[in-house]
């Protein structure tokens, strides 16, 4: 247990909170700028949800199967591995040239947080008890609802002076430097591993539930934007219009029988019009009738 106020206390929880700090960042920080990414590198409009998908899929699916990773091989090597996992996948997503490169390197930026994420919480546990494990998760928490406000706040600051892709490199020198900055606070920290057995299959398949989940709900939206009802397309054009083609359609598809449908107001039809309209009606029509006639 390290002592609350000491050298020790400080350093560690400095680096875990701007972890923390840092993952809610990327997560968030993508909801700003992917109009930007997606006209550079032309994503489809179901293709743009998965520049967040991407993330928050792998991290959702990996966690827990990196909690018993850290629990295992050891809580501060898999720290430090999700880092650097962290900055290769934000490294990818900078230098990305096309939209499957760039979802790509979102997903090892999922699969690097998730690693992060879990190790850091298991050394809260593992390192504090009582009232300073409460400080510390208190932390925790709030640089969560901090990284929320200040990924959308950066996200746009970022795009405007540098481009979208500095949020990115953003994200490989903060790590790159959490990373090193981690060999000093962890120096005197036990690195031994545990036996065990991690139940890797269980986690792909978690992952793999939750990528398809999101591609069904993705899916369902575009599926009920193609299909548009009739009554919608008829609520766009007048009712004027839609009382001829109505006419119409019945003389040439179905049996002439006209359903009663006042008009609200007198209606000037030609006799273009009225020759469509007199058959379904069985008035006589007049082949010389005024072009301007008053109904």
């Amino acid at each position: 247990m390290v002592a609350d106020g000491t050298p020790m206390f400080k350093k560690l929880m400095l680096l875990l909170a701007t972890t923390q700090l840092l993952l809610i960042v990327d997560a968030s920080i993508i909801n700003v700028i992917v109009p930007t990414i997606a006209g550079e590198l032309h994503f489809s409009e179901t293709g743009q949800s998965w520049i967040a998908n991407a993330y928050l899929t792998v991290f959702g699916g990996a966690l827990l199967t990196a909690g018993r990773i850290a629990d295992l091989l050891g809580r501060t090597r898999i720290f430090q591995a999700g880092l650097l996992v962290l900055a290769i996948g934000s490294s990818v997503s900078a230098l990305a040239r096309t939209p499957e490169l760039l979802i790509a390197g979102r997903a090892v930026q999922g699969l690097g947080s998730a690693l992060s994420a879990a190790a850091g919480l298991a050394l809260i546990l593992a390192t504090f008890e009582g009232e300073q494990r409460n400080r510390a998760l208190g932390l925790l928490a709030a640089m969560g609802g901090l990284g929320g406000a200040l990924g959308t706040f950066l996200g746009g600051g970022f795009t405007d002076w540098f481009g979208w892709r500095s949020n990115f490199w953003i994200s490989v020198l903060i790590p790159a430097a959490l990373w090193l900055y981690s060999f000093a606070v962890f120096s005197k920290f036990d690195r031994s591993a545990s036996r065990g057995q991690v139940d890797g299959l269980g986690g792909l398949v978690l992952i793999g539930g939750q990528t398809l989940l999101a591609l069904g709900i993705v899916r369902l939206g575009v599926w009920a934007a193609e299909v548009r009802r009739p009554d919608d397309r008829d609520r766009e054009r007048p009712w004027r219009v839609r009382f001829f083609d109505e006419a119409r359609r019945r003389r040439v598809d179905g049996p002439h029988v006209c359903s009663a449908r006042p008009l609200a107001q007198p209606v000037r039809i030609s006799s273009a019009h009225l020759a469509t309209l007199m058959p379904c009606s069985g008035w006589p029509c007049a082949a010389d009738s005024a072009p301007g006639t008053r109904v």
